[in-house]
């Protein structure tokens, strides 16, 4: 009986392998790993001076939060804000490889880069990782993402 109960156990373990992680980032979830909460969409949209009317998609992982704002039509402007709560460096190392010539940005964060071509910006701030990437045009992005990400990490 009791080798029985044993087995069933495991097979509980094995089903939810987040469930020990889980445990140590949720108290931090609602406040500290909340992409959207960390750049709301009217912030966003007068930083970048687009309009992101389009709905907003948030999904979550372990530890993690990405925020969607759409703009107007198929083809339209998009920004995605990522925010990871733990192993940082490593996601920027990630992103880094990711994305066509990163340039390091200054003053902002531990470490930051910028990729024009990859339309992308990421920034660690202790052991969290904060990227926004964006999709069609935007004139002045690394000047326009600066601030933003820097108010965002701010509030880490």
């Amino acid at each position: 009986s009791s080798k029985k109960e044993w087995g069933g156990g495991g097979q509980q373990q094995q089903g939810s392998p987040a469930e020990p992680s889980g445990q140590s980032t949720e108290a931090a979830k609602p406040k500290d790993i909340d992409a959207c909460g960390l750049i709301p969409r009217e912030e966003l949209q007068e930083a970048l001076g687009k309009k992101l009317p389009g709905s907003e998609g948030m999904s979550e992982g372990a530890g993690s939060s990405t925020c969607r704002y759409q703009g107007e039509g198929a083809s339209g402007f998009s920004a995605v804000v990522t925010l990871i709560g733990q192993g940082g460096k490593q996601a920027l190392t990630t992103s880094k490889a990711a994305v066509s010539e990163p340039q390091p940005v200054e003053n902002l964060g531990e470490e930051a880069f910028f990729s024009q071509g990859g339309q992308t910006m990421g920034a660690v701030k202790g052991d969290k990782y904060l990227e926004i990437t964006y999709g069609g045009e935007l004139e002045n992005a690394q000047e326009k993402l600066h601030p933003v990400i820097q108010k965002a990490l701010g509030k880490l």
